[in-house]
């Protein structure tokens, strides 16, 4: 069949949309605008009535997609500029956010990392606005798996995440100290053991970041175990020293 060229034709549609640009054979197919009945528009280029190649969809919302295209599908390399102020740049898979990019929140806040089917999935950072950041794993836009926890005062939070929620902890603080137990969002709450810089360590039951409950507090000249109060030895307990020694009764504010 005798294929025939027609450049910059205008081409109107029952749906309502008009088209203006490359035709062969009646076809969308080169370079072209089409204008869409709902206000929104595609300029870039074409094959056989199908967006192919690279260009830029405007959306009637106001969004705004510039990048590459697959048979009618986002798909390959783009950047949505969305009507919220949000931002997103990377890779597209069959119109999904797919793979690799950087999704820019209009508060500031942006994640870089894998994404699968338009959500947060796999090895990711999340950086905030107050400096600190995650890196870890997601799914489903949530923490889910191994993760840290950066802190713009040198602490760092590792936890292990199943769908958002924390289920183990370690603290590494930026003096040396390192906690590993339980925590509440980022407060010491439950079971937990500390091991301080010197060598000292506790063990045993924390409220509201404080050692408060029942516990074990090991240092170099001996150790004490029973009840604190506020990081205190406070209530019934015993202490052991270095030289055999033992003491056994109640203690307030580390006294006996």
């Amino acid at each position: 069949m005798f294929n025939f060229f027609n450049s910059k034709n205008v081409k109107h549609y029952n749906d309502g949309g008009k088209y203006v640009g490359d035709l062969i054979n009646g076809k969308r197919h080169g370079y072209g605008t089409y204008y869409y009945a709902d206000g929104s528009k595609y300029e870039g280029n074409w094959y056989e009535n199908k967006k192919q190649g690279y260009g830029t969809y405007y959306y009637a919302d106001g969004s705004i997609y510039e990048g590459d295209w697959n048979y009618g599908k986002r798909h390959g390399n783009g950047v949505i500029y969305y009507c919220s102020g949000n931002k997103y740049e990377g890779q597209w898979g069959y119109n999904d956010i797919n793979g690799q990019g950087t999704y820019y929140y209009k508060n500031g806040e942006r994640y870089e990392g894998n994404f699968l089917q338009n959500l947060r999935y796999g090895l990711g950072k999340y950086f905030y606005n107050d400096g600190s950041y995650y890196h870890g794993m997601f799914k489903d836009n949530l923490f889910h798996g191994l993760g840290r926890m950066y802190k713009t005062n040198g602490n760092i939070y590792e936890h292990c995440y199943f769908k958002g929620e924390s289920l183990t902890n370690k603290i590494y603080y930026k003096n040396g100290d390192i906690y590993d137990g339980n925590v509440v969002g980022l407060i010491k709450e439950g079971y937990g053991i500390y091991r301080y810089n010197n060598g000292n360590l506790y063990k045993g039951q924390w409220n509201n970041n404080k050692q408060n409950g029942y516990g074990a507090y090991i240092y170099k000249d001996g150790w004490y175990i029973g009840q604190f109060v506020d990081n205190l030895f406070s209530g019934i307990g015993s202490m052991y020293y270095e030289n055999g020694d033992h003491y056994f009764g109640e203690f307030k504010n580390n006294v006996a």
